[in-house]
């Protein structure tokens, strides 16, 4: 299996946390063994499965205690909020609480389109965390682009297709006005391996997924 796969800290990012780019690269190797054994793809379905993926990824580390849809229960409200993930990182803090969004983008889409997509659900994502900062020390806003392409734009020069995607990302990411703390990304790099994964109700393939996060502390 061939794979275009890697983590990125931005260099302006304030935050950085190594937990959260080894939990990436356990995450890699589990979808490494997943599409290995099967047909499917691992990264295609919903929000909360993209969160356990990381959930399942921090387990498999055996260092970092994970919990999913996570409230505080001494929390005043009447109507309590929860995160989508809470990650232990080490006895000194309150941990890691996260929130994810996810959409699916095309293979082609240009840097201005992806900036959209990513401000929007990260300001989602941000603006739901704002009242839950006293549940943990971190906190980290995630948005999972589900890449999408066509049958038609199969046709096309497949590589060069992912290459520009990527470039894309990396081109939003690296703006500090964005306020991206790093980009993760997962490519199939074999053409026929990605047309082994038809949806033939959507009439497209799932070549891969890219992470925008940012993060921040409570």
């Amino acid at each position: 299996m061939m794979t275009i796969k890697n983590f990125q800290w931005q260099k302006h990012s304030k935050f950085q946390i190594p937990a959260i780019r080894e939990i990436f690269g356990q995450m890699w190797r589990y979808y490494d063994n997943y599409l290995e054994s099967t047909e499917d793809i691992p990264y295609w379905s919903t929000e909360m499965a993209l969160v356990g993926n990381l959930a399942m990824a921090a387990a498999q580390l055996k260092k970092y205690p994970a919990a999913l849809e996570f409230f505080n229960e001494k929390a005043k409200r009447k109507r309590l909020k929860r995160a989508d993930l809470w990650l232990g990182l080490d006895q000194n803090d309150l941990g890691l609480i996260v929130e994810a969004k996810r959409d699916w983008i095309s293979l082609r889409l240009k840097e201005q389109s992806i900036s959209q997509h990513v401000m929007y659900y990260l300001k989602e994502a941000d603006d739901y965390l704002d009242d839950l900062r006293t549940m943990a020390s971190w906190g980290a806003s995630l948005f999972f682009a589900q890449v999408y392409i066509t049958k038609r734009a199969m046709s096309l020069d497949y590589p060069a297709s992912v290459k520009g995607m990527i470039k894309e990302c990396e081109a939003v990411a690296k703006y500090p006005r964005n306020n991206i703390s790093f980009l993760a990304y997962y490519f199939l790099e074999d053409k026929q391996e990605v047309e082994k994964r038809w949806s033939d109700h959507y009439k497209c393939s799932y070549p891969g997924i890219v992470t925008f996060g940012r993060i921040w502390r409570a």
